[in-house]
């Protein structure tokens, strides 16, 4: 489990380091310069050159989606841990204040604990669907 863990950190980071390399490279190669905000337009690191354009694009889609794949799977390991496990690692990601603060809870979760916090942010509709109603005005429950 803590091999996975920490391949997945790796090749997260090295996604994140790789996908706007990609995108300059993909940008010269398709003869175009990359203007960074406010400072001016960086030089070319590749010449002009379509068909390697093309192959860079396909590659920076491709990585592109495993990164949308690698955060999205991201937060479901915690919640595995807390809900299928049953062990503290939620609780460990918390601040050293707030853990203090769920352990003093009695005996709660610390899914239980934030879940009225993070409700408060949500707004009418979000809080609709959480509690399985409807916002057509009758506000009676889902079938």
């Amino acid at each position: 489990m803590r091999f996975a863990t920490r391949w997945s950190e790796y090749v997260l980071y090295a996604l994140l380091l790789i996908q706007p390399i990609l995108g300059l490279l993909q940008t010269n190669a398709h003869g175009d310069r990359v203007n960074v905000l406010f400072l001016g337009r960086l030089p070319a690191l590749i010449g002009q050159d379509r068909p390697l354009a093309k192959q860079l694009l396909e590659v920076h889609e491709k990585v592109g989606l495993l990164l949308f794949g690698l955060i999205a799977l991201h937060p479901l390991a915690p919640l595995r841990h807390h809900f299928w496990r049953r062990d503290d690692t939620l609780e460990a990601m918390l601040p050293q204040g707030m853990r203090r603060w769920v352990a003093r809870e009695s005996g709660l979760s610390a899914a239980l604990v934030l879940a009225p916090a993070v409700s408060s942010k949500l707004n009418g509709s979000s809080r609709a669907l959480l509690k399985g109603t409807m916002r057509s005005g009758t506000h009676e429950p889902r079938e």
